[in-house]
């Protein structure tokens, strides 16, 4: 049975609802299990992490302070081209961070480039997200 695109693209969208689902249950295997062995994450100013593996690891260190979270995805954007896809999404996630009593709100963009697997199954091959709050850049040097 041949699946169209917009079905394709249903799919694509529902990862983040399993995303969703699984904020603050320090379930990063699951998590991890829309991802390729070797995807790249690209963390906002920090060098790339190449590979599941150390993706695990790196989502392990960064939700260790983390008590509960909440997370929204919204305005879900997804353009197909073969077995390639991109996702662009923005996210809004409540955190409350072990031991302190006040729920942080951050606001993030994220840009997702998918692969289509031989078993028709989407995987993400690089996800790279930052800041979407409106920040006001204040300039460290003179420009010449």
């Amino acid at each position: 049975m041949r699946i169209s695109r917009e079905e394709h693209k249903r799919a694509i969208i529902a990862q983040l609802d399993t995303f969703a689902a699984l904020a603050g249950a320090e379930d990063n295997d699951t998590y991890l299990e829309a991802f390729a062995d070797d995807a790249t994450l690209l963390p906002p100013d920090r060098p790339a992490i190449e590979g599941k593996s150390a993706a695990r690891a790196f989502y392990a260190d960064a939700f260790r302070e983390i008590g509960t979270m909440r997370v929204v995805y919204d305005d879900p954007i997804v353009d197909i081209d073969g077995a390639l896809a991109v996702r662009r999404y923005t996210a809004t996630a409540h955190v409350t961070y072990k031991g302190a009593g006040k729920v942080v709100a951050t606001r993030t963009k994220y840009l997702d480039v998918l692969k289509k697997e031989p078993s028709g199954a989407w995987k993400i091959v690089v996800h790279m997200w930052s800041s979407n709050e409106d920040v006001q850049l204040k300039p460290t040097q003179d420009v010449l």
